[in-house]
């Protein structure tokens, strides 16, 4: 029963099913590493694991957008860069997330849609350069990003 159930979640789900929505390189058995914690990895991936790899994963592009990598959401989507660094008022991915939710152009549409502190965090993120390469340590330096991680 446990093999069949594994090989039909498998053909209906994709093969990833199970580690679909870790963090990238925070699947089970798995160790970062770098000794400090990403802000990215930490904070602002799983979000988009959560929220977007339904449509804009491994499995699926839609818009010819991709989320679940570095270099993808460099890449952008049809629609252009996903954001600009340092400034998220000019940045696709936040006028999208920010839009009210009877927009067609919306996002998420459908699934878990992101909190308003998840937003912030998202917004602060962009604004201090979209760094990949920012510590936790780092990040908690800034009182603002402390309060709407606290909520």
């Amino acid at each position: 029963l446990g093999v069949t159930s594994h090989f039909g979640g498998s053909l209906t789900h994709g093969g990833d099913y199970l580690t679909r929505y870790f963090p990238l390189g925070k699947g089970p058995g798995s160790q970062s590493e770098d000794p400090q914690p990403s802000f990215f990895v930490d904070v602002i991936e799983p979000m988009l694991a959560v929220s977007c790899y339904q449509c804009h994963g491994p499995e699926k592009n839609k818009g010819g957008l991709r989320l679940d990598s570095q270099e993808a959401l460099l890449d952008g989507g049809d629609s252009g860069p996903l954001f600009v660094p340092g400034n998220r008022a000019q940045s696709e991915i936040y006028y999208r997330i920010t839009l009210s939710q009877d927009d067609e152009d919306f996002m998420p549409p459908k699934g878990d849609v992101l909190t308003e502190s998840q937003i912030a965090i998202i917004g602060w993120w962009i604004d201090h350069h979209a760094s990949f390469t920012m510590t936790m340590a780092e990040a908690k330096t800034d009182p603002e990003l402390a309060a709407w991680v606290e909520k």
